[in-house]
């Protein structure tokens, strides 16, 4: 049994199994479109934004991000930050950015999602400041940072899709919340039909393997546990962690 969070990394509060596939079996993404879902995520959003608008950062991912965002903030040549934020959601690290350092910069956030949940983020909160891309393909040629929390570990060829994202210029990488462990292992994390029915792939990274890939085009700037995520495979808590990279 793990903790589960979902594909883009934030908590749904449900225990859930994780099931052996193997190295090369596709696991497709099911259910996570589902109205059911999307209602999940506004509710977190509006939790998410009451904290912030009380000044107080909502959870230690967010101090996570927001440190690696400072490092990214200091290396910038002007006043404008670029960012694509992929699997983004409702845009809670844009609003994270805009109410600590929206001040100081001009923030243009760029949030690549399904169609779902860009359809939920627009029609339910009213998104001011971001724009929302379906498609890699319409992102920009350039960025400051390019933002993936929670995501790697859910998408079927997690290494392919990072080389895919990584080929617009940008200058820093980061990469929060990846488990770690000996070797690659891609799983199943089947959701409890009483919240809703789905699933979606799980890996669990081997450590030297996820090094190389993250290294291959960057350099390794700073490293940090995540000790907040706990999932728990073969009787042992799996480790967490962030990793902010600079393009060579």
């Amino acid at each position: 049994m793990a903790h589960a969070t979902g594909p883009h990394g934030l908590p749904l509060e449900l225990q859930s199994s994780h099931r052996w596939l193997g190295y090369e079996t596709p696991a497709a993404i099911v259910g996570y479109q589902d109205a059911i879902v999307i209602n999940a995520y506004v509710e977190l959003a509006r939790k998410y934004r009451s904290k912030l608008a009380s000044r107080e950062v909502p959870d230690e991912w967010a101090k996570q991000v927001l440190a690696a965002l400072s490092v990214v903030v200091s290396r910038l040549a002007g006043k404008r930050l670029r960012v694509l934020d992929v699997g983004g959601a409702m845009g809670l690290y844009f609003d994270l950015s805009n109410a600590f350092l929206g001040k100081h910069l001009t923030i243009e956030w760029t949030i690549l999602e399904t169609p779902a949940m860009v359809k939920g983020a627009l029609s339910v909160l009213g998104q001011k400041g971001v724009a929302f891309i379906t498609s890699i393909a319409d992102a920009a040629p350039e960025y400051d940072l390019i933002l993936a929390s929670g995501v790697l570990q859910c998408i079927d060829q997690p290494w392919r899709f990072l080389e895919q994202i990584t080929d617009r210029q940008h200058d820093c990488l980061l990469v929060n919340r990846m488990p770690l462990i000996d070797a690659d292992r891609l799983t199943v994390q089947v959701v409890p039909p009483s919240v809703f029915n789905g699933s979606y792939p799980a890996w669990f990274f081997s450590s030297e393997k996820a090094m190389q890939n993250l290294t291959r085009k960057h350099e390794l700037l700073m490293s940090w546990p995540v000790p907040e995520d706990r999932p728990v495979l073969d009787g042992r808590i799996v480790p967490y962690r962030g990793f902010l990279l600079k393009s060579l």
